[in-house]
């Protein structure tokens, strides 16, 4: 059976030819001094035993051979093992007393390891401790560095890789079981990185189910530098996860359609979840045993070699709608139709789509905002968004603003803001009255998805051009649904008027005694200020070390500067202490004597 032409469906991995030598060290784990007989242990190992080439991540607490935690990781002439003596064990226990316990083996490959524009073959064979294992969750991770592992047990995960790429394994990679209930696994796929990666860790990197698995044979080819273009490109036994594959003249998919070494007679599958592009200048051919899996973008077409299918999506700006009828109403995205690009919107309530790129919609009664997602995707995989915000109503009513539980005095000001069910949006603006600066704004909040019922506003505490030396105007907007007008409520805030000069302290005289015991007297040293921006504090004790110093801004009246505790947090012991403070604001400071003051727990 041959198809030409194009398609549709999913998923990305692929294979060539020109094969090398496998470059994993030890695959089989066969080399080594390791007594299978013998539990290892995680800390201790007295006969020096491992398997060579391979190795758990390092760790300043875990030597670096490959057995963990009361359990070897060296499986020996058993059922467990695929071929010849030896298998890895990795132990994995998702109800282990500590937490979830994980473990990891590293191979440091051979040739210099994975290399950047080389395409790769790999393949191996595993066997689960339960028939209700999840292939997706084991992953293998090429990295710079050899990877640490703080702990196994509570998930550890992986650190100090440097720069890496994941792979995936996934149950349409598999083939049935063999020798000893094992599976092989294959894949292939293209390493485009920066650097080179000379360690493999192999473990599951998602969080499963999985109880440990055995593995053995673990084969990694390097196929060599692809071509970009080759004159034809064969793909066979494989898995593929969003790749675009190029040929100047003919491409080939399938179980048996000449591929060399490594490829064997195999299914072609594109896979859920990936994006995968065939491209040939003269003809695709997708012949028996290539398939596509549901959730799956494949797009297969004639095209030169130099065109290029992945030109990338933008994202477009906000698209707002009004609507004041009632009545169904087409809505559109400014993304361009173009063929075999996917439009999606999320959510799809209220929404009649015949057309993805101008679908119906119907306003429910009442009125409100309605907010929509639209995601549009070329068939390489990339995506650009709009966010697209109607506004509906019924019937229209006037706009009015009401506030309530108002504060307003030097260093706070804060109100409740009523929205009504027809608003529409709301903003808020603080202006400094000498210049006219807009010092702070809130932008446009819109009714349901920036506030609600009540919304809540404080100015902020300090911001640059926000400060008690000037006065300001509060200026609040609001809108409702389907009417055109705006109104504004401005409210003075006259932050310079409360004291002159500037900054003062008010509490006279100054505490004496600070008693830390939680009784909620006299439990913090505080001050009473006026036109202060920010202040500083040190306490000294009886022999004049200096066992506490602090400073901060000023965002209160109230200003509460020592606790009782020297630096380090320790409790300070009763006695007398001197205390250094002092305020500044406008530019100008006040320091008042040093003041003693004794701490009585």
């Amino acid at each position: 059976m041959k198809i030409y032409s194009l398609i549709f469906c999913l998923f990305v991995f692929v294979i060539e030819s020109n094969a090398q030598s496998n470059i994993v060290r030890n695959s089989g784990a066969e080399a080594g001094n390791g007594d299978c007989e013998v539990i290892l242990n995680t800390k201790f190992n007295a006969n020096n035993q491992k398997v060579d080439h391979w190795a758990n991540p390092r760790n300043p607490f875990v030597l670096q051979y490959i057995y963990q935690c009361g359990t070897s990781d060296v499986i020996c002439n058993s059922s467990n093992v695929y071929n010849g003596e030896r298998a890895l064990y990795i132990h994995i226990n998702p109800n282990a007393d500590k937490g979830y316990w994980k473990e990891f083996v590293v191979n440091e490959l051979a040739s210099g390891g994975v290399h950047i524009n080389h395409e790769y073959y790999f393949k191996a064979r595993l066997k689960f401790n339960s028939s209700n294992y999840n292939l997706s969750d084991v992953g293998i991770m090429f990295s710079e560095n050899h990877p640490k592992q703080k702990k196994i047990s509570k998930g550890g995960k992986l650190f100090d890789a440097g720069t890496t790429y994941n792979v995936y394994l996934n149950s349409s990679m598999s083939t049935t079981a063999g020798i000893n209930g094992f599976i092989e696994v294959s894949l292939n796929f293209k390493y485009f990185g920066l650097l080179d990666l000379g360690y493999m860790t192999i473990g599951e990197f998602k969080e499963g189910s999985n109880p440990g698995f055995y593995i053995d044979d673990i084969e990694l080819f390097d196929i060599g530098l692809f071509e970009d273009c080759p004159q034809v490109k064969y793909i066979q036994n494989t898995i593929q996860i969003s790749t675009v594959e190029d040929a100047d003249q003919q491409l080939f998919a399938g179980t048996n359609v000449g591929a060399p070494f490594p490829a064997t007679t195999g299914e072609v599958k594109i896979a859920y979840g990936g994006n995968v592009v065939y491209k040939a200048g003269e003809e695709v051919i997708l012949d028996t045993g290539f398939q596509t899996l549901p959730g799956a973008n494949f797009l297969a077409y004639i095209a030169p070699c130099e065109e290029n299918p992945c030109q990338g999506v933008s994202s477009m700006p906000t698209k707002e709608y009004e609507l004041c009828s009632g009545s169904p109403q087409n809505i559109s995205t400014d993304f361009v139709p173009t063929p075999h690009y996917t439009v999606k919107w999320n959510p799809t309530t209220h929404l009649t789509i015949n057309d993805p790129y101008s679908p119906i919609f119907t306003p429910p009664s009442g009125t409100g905002v309605a907010t929509y997602l639209v995601s549009f995707t070329d068939p390489c995989g990339t995506t650009g968004y709009q966010l697209i915000r109607i506004s509906y109503t019924d019937g229209s009513v006037a706009p009015s603003i009401t506030l309530t539980n108002q504060v307003l005095d030097e260093y706070n000001f804060s109100f409740d803001f009523i929205p009504q069910p027809e608003s529409e949006w709301l903003e808020i603006d603080i202006k400094r009255k000498s210049d006219g600066l807009i010092v702070f704004s809130t932008s446009r909040m819109y009714y349901n998805d920036d506030y609600g019922n009540p919304f809540h506003f404080s100015a902020p505490c300090y911001i640059l051009g926000l400060s008690v030396c000037y006065d300001y105007e509060v200026i609040v907007r609001t809108k409702n649904v389907c009417l055109p007008d705006i109104v504004t409520e401005v409210i003075d805030w006259n932050r310079s008027s409360y004291c002159t000069p500037k900054p003062q302290i008010l509490t006279a005289p100054l505490p004496n005694v600070i008693t830390p015991n939680g009784d909620g007297s006299n439990d913090i040293y505080c001050i009473e200020v006026c036109g202060a921006e920010a202040y500083e504090i040190e306490v000294f004790n009886r022999w004049d070390a200096s066992i506490y110093q602090s400073s901060g801004k000023v965002c209160n009246k109230n200003v509460c500067l020592w606790n009782g505790n020297t630096n380090s947090g320790n409790a300070a012991v009763d006695g007398q202490y001197e205390l250094i403070i002092k305020i500044s604001g406008c530019g100008n400071s006040e320091e008042p004597p040093q003041k003693s003051v004794t701490l009585l727990r």
